[in-house]
C-alpha cells in the first residue's frame, strides 16, 4: 500500500488477457522522409510514401481520390528507390485524416508471393542501415 496525506491507496494488478493475433501491428512500417524515391502507382497516379514496410504502405491522397471507394486496387507498383516491384495488389485498410487534417490511405499488400516479399524486405533493411549508420 502506498500512503499519501494521510490516505492510503491500494494497488492491485488487473490480470492481462493473452494478446490476440488481430489486435496491434505485426509488422511496423519505416517513415520516408522528404526527398527519398519512395512511391506507389496506382491507376497510373503517383502517390509519394509516408511510410512503408514489407507487407504495405501508407499514403498521403486527395480527398476525392479514386481508391478510397476500392476494396482492393490491383496492379500497384511500389517504387523503392531504384528498385520498382510490379503487379502488387493491395487491399485498403484504412481511409481517414490524419492528426494535421490530411487525409491518409493505408494499404496492405495481398496475395504477395514470399520472394517479392523478401525482396521488399531487404531493400528496407539497407534502408535502416544507412539511416542509422554512424560515420
Amino acid at each position: 500500500m502506498n500512503r499519501k496525506n494521510g490516505e492510503y491507496l491500494e494497488i492491485e494488478e488487473i490480470p492481462s488477457e493473452p494478446a490476440s493475433a488481430e489486435v496491434g501491428r505485426g509488422l511496423y512500417r519505416m517513415p520516408v522522409r522528404e526527398g527519398m524515391n519512395f512511391s506507389v502507382i496506382i491507376n497510373n497516379i503517383q502517390y509519394p510514401l509516408l511510410d512503408v514496410s514489407s507487407r504495405g504502405v501508407r499514403i498521403s491522397v486527395e480527398p476525392e481520390t479514386s481508391i478510397a471507394a476500392e476494396d482492393t486496387v490491383p496492379d500497384c507498383r511500389l517504387i523503392l528507390d531504384k528498385q520498382v516491384f510490379s503487379k502488387l495488389e493491395g487491399k485498403i485498410i484504412h481511409y481517414s485524416l490524419d492528426d494535421d487534417g490530411e487525409w491518409i490511405c493505408g494499404i496492405n499488400w495481398i496475395n504477395i508471393d514470399t520472394s517479392t516479399e523478401k525482396e521488399i524486405s531487404e531493400v528496407l533493411d539497407n534502408l535502416r542501415k544507412e539511416l542509422f549508420k554512424y560515420d
